[in-house]
């Protein structure tokens, strides 16, 4: 079956749209890392792994602290364990060595390149902070939020969507 290029144009531009945040996958990131992508000071995270999922992603604090990060950027009494915002994961890109330096202001990390962990920059945008945040047991990669999280979450956000 064929399609028009109107009809395709118009597939495309509603799969642009943006998806609502309610039922989205969460990331859970180290703070201060996941201050940093609230605050709009870090647009890139670094990740071992790459997902084909592109949409918004809820960024959960984890209960451990990059004692090194939180002193280098002056992050002090960080809340942790739990959703503090959103982000919109927009792309992902492997790192080369040439990307990894091009990127640092954007990343933010101070190591040099390491190929043999295959690092890839998750690119996000449109961070947004919740008024409070929510406590949540997080995991390690992408997961989705239990039912009762997930209903308090659209109380919070019921209509700023």
């Amino acid at each position: 079956m064929k399609h028009s290029k109107n009809e395709m144009r118009s597939k495309r531009v509603e799969s642009e749209k943006p998806k609502p945040l309610h039922n989205q996958l969460v990331l859970s990131i180290k703070q201060p890392w996941a201050q940093l992508i609230i605050e709009g000071r870090k647009d890139v995270e670094v990740r071992s792994w790459a997902t084909p999922y592109r949409g918004p992603l809820w960024i959960h604090t984890g209960q451990k602290l990059d004692t090194y990060a939180s002193e280098r950027f002056n992050e002090h009494d960080l809340f942790r364990g739990g959703i503090i915002g959103s982000a919109e994961l927009w792309g992902i890109r492997p790192f080369s060595v040439k990307s990894w330096e091009a990127w640092r202001s954007r990343h933010l990390n101070d190591s040099p390149f390491d190929e043999e962990l295959g690092k890839y920059g998750w690119i996000l945008r449109n961070p947004k902070r919740l008024e409070e945040p929510i406590p949540v047991k997080g995991t390690v990669g992408l997961f989705r939020l239990p039912d009762a999280v997930e209903r308090q979450l659209r109380r919070k956000l019921k209509g700023s969507l």
